[in-house]
């Protein structure tokens, strides 16, 4: 321990000593130990999943490889570290010290008291872990980054999952037992294989896909080939994970960047009666479907086939979404128990699945329902003004990311009604994907004109471009 303290200090002092001698710190390829660590995790975890048993999923876990140990312990210095590094910075900057986002800082600092700080020490379960303040440094370091290290952050996101991803597809005829399950029965007709990649589960990897493709949209490749091939690759990934909110949140991102990044072009064509030709197109669509539909209920004994479905298993599971109205029925009762504080932060452990009997309930499977169990109506109530104080930031730079903070907000808020998107606990794929958010919103949130009413015209160009280069020399180093 010693000797951990000695390479935190040291470590600490010589990021600082970088970070004063060039501007862009290192927190944006902050992305690449984490994702080395969980696909080294799962290269070497020697895990079957075509015989996956989800009894199994409760007791003490197998013994990690060395290489394992120590990848993860690298990713958890450099959380440690590199944030410090970004926080540090900040505050020795002096009078070139950027503006800070406090309202943002405000709700995420809100955030993480009511559903950590009062959890660990005034809940019903009591508890006190190293995992529970792992990722509140990182958090608050994303609020401080400039727009050009948000910008480099955006494309290290995009090439290490992209590595990730390439990686579990080439393992993928090797050893497919060990990147999917089969015997699976989901959406995709005639396929029975769920695709969970080098992630711990499909329901992580799917959403994991929607951000980078998010990625890829907003910062292609300069190279087109590479460009369409990571498309291909992130699509085929989402479409074998077979995880429905995935595929809704990946809809609604890719609609709020067209929409956005589109100048809104496509409004004024839908609403420019001069040029009916889209809207009557899309008018004469939505007939056609709807009489598709009528002639199959009518002739194709459709009515018949979704009764069955809903009496098999299959429609048993989509009427009680897959398992998680019992794990909700749970989590309110935990709530009542505890109404002001919660359960605590252990629920959902393995003692308590191994309690109530149902080993794959993680947690709530509902961000509002984990925050109600866990934390109570105090944090409860720390949820829903992150998630206002979020919602304010994304309005406010909806046009400066071109529509990119409004889709990871759309994708973070789709998710919450049945998964855990803003776990703070840890440091893994939905943290990674929370903290780019936060950096997303922070970098646009500086994004300001240069000089204060010009424009940019052919005529004013070098006066504006002069200005520029006269304010970057005076703040910078």
């Amino acid at each position: 321990m010693l000797l951990l303290a000695f390479a935190l200090i040291f470590g600490a002092a010589f990021l600082l000593h970088l970070g004063h001698k060039r501007e862009e710190g290192l927190l944006p390829y902050i992305f690449y130990p984490v994702l080395l660590s969980i696909g080294v995790g799962a290269l070497l975890s020697g895990r079957n999943l075509f015989f996956f048993d989800e009894t199994m999923m409760i007791g003490a876990p197998p013994a990690k490889h060395a290489v394992v140990a120590w990848a993860s312990r690298v990713a958890t210095l450099m959380l440690l570290l590199v944030p410090f590094e970004r926080i540090g910075h900040y505050l020795l900057a002096g009078r070139r010290r950027p503006a800070v986002p406090l309202l943002l800082l405000g709700g995420f600092l809100t955030f993480f008291v009511t559903n950590i700080v009062t959890s660990a020490f005034l809940s019903a379960h009591h508890s006190l872990l190293k995992d529970y303040f792992m990722f509140v440094g990182a958090g608050v370091a994303a609020l401080l980054m400039s727009r050009a290290e948000t910008e480099t952050a955006l494309r290290t996101f995009r090439n290490g999952v992209l590595v990730f991803m390439l990686v579990g597809a080439v393992l993928a005829p090797l050893r497919p037992e060990l990147v999917m399950s089969h015997n699976y029965f989901g959406i995709l007709p005639g396929v029975h294989i769920r695709y969970a990649g080098l992630s711990s589960h499909a329901n992580s990897l799917g959403p994991l896909s929607v951000v980078f493709l998010l990625c890829l949209w907003h910062s292609p490749y300069a190279n087109r080939l590479l460009t369409w091939f990571a498309w291909g690759l992130g699509l085929m990934t989402l479409l074998l994970t077979q995880s429905k909110s995935s595929y809704i949140s990946f809809l609604l991102g890719i609609a709020c960047l067209i929409y956005f990044q589109g100048d809104q072009s496509l409004l004024r064509r839908l609403l420019d009666h001069r040029r009916p030709h889209l809207p009557v197109a899309l008018i004469l669509a939505v007939l056609g479907g709807l009489a598709l539909v009528c002639l199959a209920f009518m002739f194709g004994g459709l009515g018949d086939r979704i009764a069955r479905f809903f009496g098999s298993s299959a429609g048993a599971e989509l009427v009680s979404l897959t398992g998680r109205d019992e794990i909700w029925q749970i989590a309110l009762k935990e709530w009542r128990r505890s109404p002001v504080f919660g359960y605590g932060l252990t629920i959902f452990d393995d003692a308590y699945r191994y309690q109530i009997h149902i080993p794959y309930a993680y947690h709530a499977h509902s961000q509002f329902y984990q925050s109600l169990a866990s934390a109570g109506i105090v944090g409860f109530a720390g949820l829903i003004v992150y998630l206002a104080t979020l919602l304010w930031f994304t309005v406010r730079t909806v046009r400066t990311s071109q529509g990119l903070s409004l889709a990871l907000f759309v994708m973070m808020l789709s998710r919450s009604v049945s998964e855990v998107p803003m776990s703070l606990i840890g440091f893994g794929t939905e943290q990674m994907m929370q903290l780019l958010f936060l950096m997303v919103l922070s970098g646009y949130m500086r994004q300001r004109p240069a000089v204060s009413g010009a424009v940019a015209t052919p005529a004013t160009a070098p006066v504006v471009a002069f200005a520029q280069n006269a304010a970057s020399a005076r703040g910078g180093y």
